[in-house]
């Protein structure tokens, strides 16, 4: 039953917002941002955009503050979840990082110098390609749980991941796709997976891109 009426006030809210105007900051489907979005007073914000729909008879005062609230608790969810994707795709870069004994400016340097993650890998090439396959099968799996991939979708990238992470690693940012330090679809490697240039994994400092990205 709360279910059914979180769910409906949330279809209200999404609704009286777009009647407002209110502009709802989107996430891409495999959390493009390097970063999660800054705490914001969810609640307060949508209070205000609803307030004229209270003035204008739509909802009363009650209806408005739930609506309010059941979505600020749904929008926090979304944020932690979307923090804690954040936490593990720096966990990843940073255990590529610890495999080849390097600094994210080290790594940052060798990019800028057109080398791949190859050449800076020498021999332990293969263990980071194991790495990285590795991480994008843990995600993928995590994706399939959390209802962001389905299965299906799930063995397509599978089916293809090692050679994806293999061309990627062996390939110098000069000749990636748009040219830019980055994985198969723009910033993201396989399957939604770490790029190879960007921030905290040979790109900037993660706290630089924290300040740029969102």
């Amino acid at each position: 039953m709360r279910q059914t009426i979180k769910t409906g006030f949330i279809v209200l809210v999404v609704a009286a917002l777009t009647m407002t105007g209110f502009a709802l900051a989107q996430e891409g489907t495999d959390d493009t941002a390097e970063s999660p979005t800054a705490t914001i007073d969810f609640a307060d914000r949508i209070r205000e955009q609803l307030q004229g729909l209270v003035d204008e008879g739509v909802l009363d005062s009650g209806q408005a503050d739930a609506v309010a609230e059941t979505f600020a608790e749904f929008q926090q969810e979304r944020q932690a979840a979307r923090q804690e994707r954040f936490e593990q795709k720096q966990a990843n870069r940073q255990a590529v990082l610890d495999l080849l004994g390097l600094t994210r400016e080290e790594l940052h340097e060798a990019f800028q110098n057109d080398q791949s993650l190859a050449d800076v890998a020498g021999e332990q090439t293969g263990d980071v390609i194991a790495l990285i396959v590795s991480q994008m099968q843990d995600k993928i799996a995590s994706a399939v749980e959390n209802g962001r991939l389905t299965q299906e979708e799930a063995d397509e990238k599978l089916a293809t991941l090692e050679a994806d992470v293999t061309e990627k690693v062996n390939t110098p940012p000069s000749e990636r796709e748009g040219n830019g330090h980055h994985g198969p679809g723009g910033r993201r490697g396989p399957g939604g997976g770490p790029g190879f240039g960007g921030p905290g994994f040979g790109g900037p400092p993660a706290e630089d891109a924290a300040t740029t990205s969102a």
